[in-house]
C-alpha cells in the first residue's frame, strides 16, 4: 500500500475536484468505503487508542462512520483519506466504486410500477413522494423508520433532490401502494 508521509503537503485543490465530482447522492456510498479502508490501514496501537481494544475493527468503523456522516466532514474525509492510506490509493478507491452507477441501482421507472413513476429499485415507493417528504420537513430519520427498506444511498439521493430546485416539482404524483413494512 502506497501512503502519504503526515508530513508530506496534502494537495488542497485536488480535495476540492474530488468532492466536486462525487455525485451528492453517493457519499454514504463513499464514506463507507473510505472508513473501510482507514480501518484497515490502522495499526493496532491507533485501534487501541480508538476503541480500548487492540482488534476491534467494528467499532473503529462504527466511531468513524458516525464522525464522518456528520454534515459538511467530506473535506475531512477526503484529507484524512490522502494522509492515511494515500493520495493515489484513495483516487482509485473512489473510481473503483463507479460512483455514476450508484444512482442507476437505486431507482428505476416501469410502466407496471406506480404507472411509470421514478420508484426506489425493488420498491412501490415513488421518488417524488419521499423528495416531497424531506422538502416538507420531514426529518431523514423519520424516513427511516417509516421505509425501513430504503438503505442509506437511497434516502442520500432523495436529500439530495430535495435540494435540487425543481427536481420533482412537475411530476404528478399518480397513487399506489406504497409498501411500508
Amino acid at each position: 500500500m502506497i501512503s502519504q508521509s503526515q508530513n508530506d503537503p496534502i494537495d488542497l485543490d485536488l480535495v476540492e475536484q474530488v468532492i466536486a465530482l462525487v455525485p451528492e447522492e453517493t457519499w454514504s456510498v463513499v464514506i463507507d468505503a473510505v472508513v473501510a479502508n482507514l480501518v484497515d490501514a490502522m495499526s493496532s496501537a491507533v485501534l487501541e487508542r480508538l476503541t480500548g481494544s487492540l482488534d476491534d475493527v467494528e467499532s473503529a468503523e462504527e466511531i468513524l462512520l458516525d464522525y464522518y456522516r456528520a454534515e459538511d466532514r467530506q473535506e475531512e474525509l477526503i484529507i484524512d483519506a490522502f494522509k492515511i492510506i494515500g493520495t493515489e490509493n484513495t483516487l482509485y478507491l473512489l473510481d473503483s466504486l463507479q460512483l455514476g452507477k450508484c444512482v442507476e441501482s437505486l431507482v428505476e421507472s416501469n410502466p407496471a410500477i406506480c404507472s411509470g413513476q421514478l420508484v426506489f429499485k425493488g420498491t412501490r415507493i415513488p421518488v417524488a413522494v419521499v423528495v416531497g417528504q424531506l422538502r416538507a420537513g420531514v426529518l431523514l430519520t423519520e424516513l427511516q423508520e417509516d421505509f425501513p427498506q430504503l438503505s442509506r444511498a437511497a434516502l442520500d439521493y432523495a436529500e439530495a433532490q430535495a435540494r435540487t430546485p425543481k427536481a420533482f416539482e412537475s411530476i404528478d404524483t399518480v397513487p399506489c401502494s406504497v409498501n411500508v413494512q
